[in-house]
């Protein structure tokens, strides 16, 4: 009996490292991993990655990387075909804490959502921005097949938590956000046991041609919506709007970090907090490509929001709000129609607002963007643990506001 027991065992042993060998993915393309941006060579880099995707470009990975050295470790990779940089990612590794998650009610996934939550932090390899919604993760041009680019993906991420195990086990890799045009393609990350997860929508606004000022978007919208517009810029009246400098936001440091505070406590799940001198480093970095700007009252600032623009598109970045304010001088849908008076002015044909109060967006006129993501547990048993709860975890029910006519 006893040998039997032994048996089965070495027969199940056998089976785990086969499973494991197997979910392994072997890219035939070549690999560079640098632990900083500072390491990368910029021209090989940059000749991957488009002038317009300025989420990876150096300026912004480098502000991101001074401000949030406390906070995770950052890891880059430059893929490589016959001594060609083919396509880059952008990985960071982060300890997430219980009081990150938010909470899941399905009785069938309670107690596996609850043991995960329980342990004092778990450790996330990320492929992705962690600060933002959209596909500024990864990047491959049409020298390889999306076969290729995936397979050399998983396989770098497979590196990178290898590499890791010295400092501790990553517990979860995940890999962020795709579009719909790439829903397809990134479909290949499942050979390597990738679990794909929808996500809330990013909200979109369309600037049309015709809008040439504030007053032409007005126009485009129904009665009821420009009345609800003009009350919001009414009561924002009294708000003093200021463009603030790079040592005024440095100047200022404490007070947007309370703001954002105030929003940030609000999210029902974060990856990781903007570090306060973040926004001091965007604006030293990218220049004429940020804006902040923040909103006061008697020489007191009750709200910001600041925007990166990239492209053809202004990035609604990131807000913060005093909220006791908030009600009487309608701070927040003003927030979200400067944002849209600033896209028109710069003559940018999208307002890219993120994915939370979403049903508030789509009033503005904003358009859900369809996205998803893909997980992976590196223990073959949690990994199929995941299946049942990323099955229950929902994305927010909402209703789809057509403002225009």
């Amino acid at each position: 009996m006893k040998i039997t027991k032994i048996s089965e065992l070495r027969a199940s042993l056998r089976e785990q490292k086969n499973s494991s060998e197997k979910s392994k993915i072997y890219s035939p393309l070549g690999f560079a991993i640098y632990d900083s941006i500072n390491y990368v060579n910029k021209n090989s880099w940059e000749r991957v990655i488009p002038e317009q995707n300025l989420m990876m470009r150096f300026a912004y990975l480098n502000a991101v990387e001074k401000s949030s050295e406390l906070t995770h470790k950052h890891r880059y990779v430059l893929i490589y075909h016959n001594n060609e940089p083919v396509a880059a990612a952008i990985f960071n590794i982060i300890d997430i804490g219980a009081e990150d998650f938010g909470s899941i009610k399905e009785k069938s996934t309670t107690k596996i959502v609850n043991k995960l939550k329980n342990k004092a932090t778990l450790r996330v390899l990320i492929c992705g921005n962690v600060h933002l919604s959209g596909e500024h993760g990864f990047y491959y041009n049409k020298k390889i097949t999306s076969e290729d680019a995936y397979q050399a993906l998983a396989e770098a991420a497979y590196r990178i938590r290898q590499s890791e195990k010295h400092r501790g086990r990553v517990h979860i890799q995940l890999i962020k956000d795709f579009y719909q045009p790439e829903f397809e393609n990134s479909e290949h990350l499942k050979v390597a046991k990738y679990r794909k997860f929808e996500v809330d929508p990013n909200m979109i606004v369309h600037i049309r041609e015709n809008w040439m000022t504030f007053e032409d978007y007005l126009s485009a919208m129904k009665s009821k919506y420009r009345n609800r517009a003009k009350s919001a810029e009414k009561k924002g009246k009294s708000l003093e709007r200021r463009i603030l400098s790079t040592s005024e936001i440095e100047y200022y440091q404490e007070r947007i970090n309370e703001l954002y505070e105030n929003v940030a406590a609000k999210a029902r799940f974060r990856i990781v907090k903007i570090p306060p001198q973040y926004f001091y480093f965007l604006s030293e970095n990218l220049q004429e490509d940020f804006e902040f700007l923040g909103y006061f009252l008697d020489g007191k600032m009750v709200g910001f929001t600041c925007s990166i623009f990239w492209g053809d598109n202004c990035e609604g970045h990131t807000i913060g709000l005093d909220y006791r304010y908030n009600t009487k001088y309608s701070i927040y849908q003003n927030i979200l129609y400067d944002d849209i008076k600033m896209a028109i002015k710069r003559g940018k044909k999208t307002v890219i607002f993120g994915r939370t109060a979403i049903e508030i967006k789509s009033a503005v006129g904003a358009e859900p963007a369809e996205m998803q993501c893909f997980i992976r547990h590196p223990n073959r048993v949690t990994n199929k643990l995941l299946k049942p709860i990323f099955r229950h975890i929902k994305t927010s029910s909402w209703t789809q506001r057509l403002p225009f006519k």
